[in-house]
């Protein structure tokens, strides 16, 4: 149930954004720092369909949780103001990767 929900909540954010434009990092980050529910919703939404997507390319452990790969995006925003203007994608990946490196 939660999954079609996710789902739904980033296809929202993503259709209200204009003709030609992406969601990139500053626009994330504001989500993320939001007091609206709605947008920290967007924002918990966007983390995990990104994270979906790029599922067999990241190392993320079996156990981590959806709210924990949530903080750790959150942080990476936080700790990584050069890289907003970066599309929103791209910041996820970055901030999963630095937590969880593939051990190769």
């Amino acid at each position: 149930m939660k999954k079609p929900v996710l789902a739904l909540l980033l296809i929202l954010a993503v259709s209200t954004q204009s003709l030609g434009s992406f969601v990139d990092g500053n626009k994330l980050y504001g989500y993320a720092n939001s007091d609206d529910p709605v947008e920290l919703s967007i924002f918990f939404g966007y983390v995990v369909g990104t994270i979906d997507a790029h599922w067999g390319a990241l190392c993320i452990p079996k156990d981590a949780s959806s709210a924990q790969v949530k903080d750790i995006a959150k942080k990476y925003l936080d700790d990584h103001p050069e890289e907003r203007h970066l599309a929103a994608e791209r910041v996820v990946v970055n901030a999963i990767r630095e937590a969880f490196p593939c051990n190769k």
